[in-house]
């Protein structure tokens, strides 16, 4: 952007193609939501500004119910834990030592077999799979209460809860190449079967109870056929008619004997690998997931309600939101429904409630311009058919999606078929501050502009001291703006609501705007705005700094680190806005 500002065009283009690579490596996980997508966004207005094509002679599509669509910024390829292609891997290597402990397979509610495939499975997950377990486990305690709770409403095997790992690794966010959505790995026609829509505008596949439901409905469904755990979970993974049809022309119903895709054949022993491991993940190298109930409250609301409205008003973080409600592919409730109903944090039902006539509502056109148009690439395909398809321009598409109108496409990739637009004066004022400054839109998404008061609020692990900082206040001004609601109180309580000045979202801003200058005067570092990184397993102080594009200096400034002090996992690191 700086580059583009100063007038040179091909600065600009190499700074954005290094960033496109950067951002494509990063997984979801290294960065908090909000600023993943940020950063996403402004690559799109980037690319935006530098096509030929003006904003307003940009072919628009309508939005089709009918069409399947998936936007780059929100979802990740579904990880491959069974890896057919390396079935020939899994065996241990000449020389290399296998300790797999011995097992009781009789603590099960579902069949085990501690074959050589099974223990192959296992140290391939202890190793080559190693990070991608680590992952898997951190993301799972938060849904695995409420798995549990609707497994166990259909009378099924709490052990059955492990195939999530394998489908998704407990990410909503998984999309495979055979356009399997969410964390229970649905395609559309079945996910159709089991009351989940899929459109424009939603995708409940990605809702993590609803699908739950669903997948606990049809595992109960297979097992009914079948009669059989193991070919149970093999029609999940190739469907009911390709199992019975192998049992038929077989004629057995032994899984182990039954020729079938190499891929299902290596499906059971996988799932058994990750019952073993996931029964005692410590024994096995792991960290066994930290349990959090999945609380939500729901209320419905009109259609067309944009989510970043819904967060501004009950006074929480729009990623939080979003998190929340997965399945809104847009951010927005479809335009056309009469009421739709979203889950929201703890506690803030009633203020949402309070101010639902508030609520701006988007039109279709508006929320299509947002969020831009994609096209998946079938095989074959190139940029000179995509545009001929979608009305537009083989070199517009080039520069669009950073690619040379002669590069050949890959099948299942993802190519924008309009720039991002801002949906909202709030977008715009976004997309234009960053340009300038992108601490704005990190303060905006804390602490967005109102004329009323602000409420945070509180979450598990937060602190009084931790808030004040966040929203650059002092521990004393939140105790006098909440006098009734902290009097006699020595610990603040998750769900609870605490206010903000009226007027303390405009300093926040304009603290940020001005930040870098006050700072070069000599201000008082302690009044930047900051954001915060909460320390992962595995992170490390340089490639955080690289994720914020700071200096590990600057991290260990900020936060009074010492040159020998270790992070730990769960720490929360200072970044100040006004100077990063």
């Amino acid at each position: 952007m700086q580059a583009l500002t100063a007038g040179d065009r091909v600065k600009a283009q190499e700074e954005l193609e290094i960033s496109t690579s950067i951002l494509a490596k990063i997984s979801g996980v290294a960065t908090s939501g909000g600023l993943r997508l940020q950063l996403i966004e402004e690559t799109a207005l980037l690319k935006a500004a530098l096509s030929d094509a003006s904003p307003g002679q940009e072919v628009m599509s309508q939005p089709n119910d009918q069409e399947e669509e998936e936007d780059e910024a929100d979802t990740e390829a579904a990880p491959d834990l069974v890896a057919p292609e390396e079935a020939q891997k899994l065996a241990p290597a000449e020389g290399e030592i296998v300790s797999i402990p011995e097992l009781d397979v009789s603590g099960f509610d579902v069949p085990i077999v501690l074959n050589e495939q099974v223990r192959a499975y296992i140290l391939y997950y202890q190793t080559r799979k190693q990070g991608v377990m680590n992952r898997a486990f951190e993301r799972s305690g938060r849904y695995l209460p409420m798995m549990r709770g609707i497994f166990r409403d259909q009378g099924l095997p709490m052990d059955l809860i492990n195939l999530a790992y394998i489908e998704s690794t407990f990410n909503y966010r998984a999309y495979s190449k055979a356009k399997a959505s969410g964390i229970w790995q649905f395609i559309k026609a079945t996910g159709n079967r089991y009351g989940m829509k899929v459109n424009y505008w939603l995708d409940e596949r990605r809702d993590p109870e609803k699908a739950t439901r669903g997948a606990a409905a049809y595992m109960k469904e297979l097992y009914g056929m079948f009669h059989s755990w193991p070919l149970a979970l093999a029609a999940y993974n190739a469907g009911e008619h390709r199992i019975q049809r192998a049992i038929e022309r077989q004629g057995t119903t032994d899984f182990w004997s039954l020729k079938l895709p190499k891929e299902t054949e290596l499906f059971v022993p996988a799932f058994m690998a990750i019952t073993i491991i996931a029964k005692d993940p410590a024994r096995y190298g792991f960290t066994a997931p930290v349990e959090e109930p999945w609380e939500v409250e729901r209320v419905t609301v009109p259609g067309a309600i944009d989510l970043r409205s819904v967060a501004r008003v009950i006074g929480v973080p729009s990623d939080v939101i979003h998190d929340l409600n997965p399945a809104l592919m847009r951010g927005v409730t479809p335009v056309a429904s009469a009421g739709h109903e979203i889950s929201l944090p703890l506690g803030t039902k009633e203020i949402l409630l309070a101010n639902l006539d508030q609520l701006p509502r988007s039109s279709a056109r508006e929320v299509v311009r947002a969020t831009g148009r994609w096209h998946r690439v079938r095989r074959g395909e190139t940029l000179w058919s995509i545009a001929s398809q979608h009305q537009t321009t083989a070199a517009g598409l080039a520069n669009l999606n950073g690619v040379k109108v002669s590069d050949r496409l890959k099948a299942g990739a993802l190519l924008r078929l309009s720039p991002a637009k801002p949906s909202s004066d709030r977008a715009t004022t976004f997309a234009r501050s960053t340009r300038s400054h992108p601490g704005v839109a990190r303060a905006l998404e804390v602490t967005p502009p109102s004329s009323r008061s602000t409420v945070h609020i509180v979450k598990p692990g937060d602190t009084l001291f931790g808030i004040a900082r966040a929203y650059a206040v002092t521990p004393e001004e939140l105790r006098r703006w909440n006098d009734n609601d902290l009097r006699g109180q020595t610990k603040i309580r998750p769900g609870q609501s605490l206010r903000l000045s009226s007027g303390q979202a405009l300093q926040v801003v304009a603290q940020t705007v001005k930040g870098t200058r006050e700072t070069r005067r000599g201000a008082p570092a302690s009044t930047a705005p900051a954001l915060y990184h909460r320390v992962k397993r595995g992170d490390t102080l340089w490639a955080i700094a690289r994720v914020h594009d700071v200096t590990p200096e600057e991290l260990r400034r900020w936060n009074d680190l010492g040159r020998q002090a270790k992070l730990r996992a769960g720490q929360d690191l200072m970044i100040r806005l006004s100077e990063s």
